[in-house]
C-alpha cells in the first residue's frame, strides 16, 4: 500500500509542474520517464 501511495506522490507532483508550467508542449515526456526510472 505504501508504494501505491509514493507512486501516487510522485504522479501528483508531476501533474503539479505540469499545470503550473509556462510551455507544456516543451515538457519532454521520454526524459521525464527514464529520469524516473533512474
Amino acid at each position: 500500500m505504501q508504494n501505491l501511495q509514493s507512486a501516487f506522490g510522485v504522479f501528483a507532483l508531476l501533474a503539479v509542474a505540469w499545470i503550473v508550467s509556462e510551455d507544456r508542449r516543451g515538457v519532454a515526456w521520454r526524459q521525464v520517464a527514464v529520469a524516473l526510472l533512474v
